[in-house]
């Protein structure tokens, strides 16, 4: 699966990005009821997108999306963001972007929240499409630097 536009993760369905005719396509070329994304950046999260009819290229993106909104827990933070670490200076500079970037209560509202999954990936947040991976039973998000 390759984008055909620039999609940032932050905001999937910006009207600019899509015609929202082309999230009901199907996910793949061979139809799947259920798909497992892995990402390098986040190896120990699993998204995982299931639909018994069939996955659209929106199941999947809904799935991503829900996935990266998960706010970290103190267990979290404390392994996977060390104090001082260059990760953790990365996913505080995401984190205030994403806050600076909002609307003035959402601001404060995603503030309240605290960090998320979402901050983890720094500025890797556009979607640079799916690949199958090596098992190939699952397939790997892969993500680019926003400009």
């Amino acid at each position: 699966m390759k984008p055909t536009r620039i999609v940032e993760l932050i905001a999937p369905y910006r009207r600019e990005f899509w015609d929202l005719d082309d999230l009901e396509e199907p996910a793949a070329d061979v139809s799947f009821t259920t798909m497992e994304v892995m990402m390098f950046e986040l190896p120990d999260w699993t998204i995982r997108a299931h639909v018994p009819g069939g996955l659209t290229c929106r199941h999947v993106f809904d799935a991503i999306y829900e996935a990266l909104q998960v706010p970290l827990t103190a267990e979290e933070r404390a392994k996977l963001l060390p104090p001082g670490s260059e990760r953790q200076k990365q996913a505080q500079r995401a984190f205030e972007h994403r806050c600076k970037t909002s609307k003035d209560a959402i601001s404060y509202v995603l503030q309240t929240r605290g960090m998320l999954r979402l901050d983890m990936l720094g500025e890797n947040v556009i979607f640079n499409g799916l690949a199958r991976a090596v098992d190939d039973r699952r397939w790997v998000l892969n993500l680019k630097h926003r400009t």
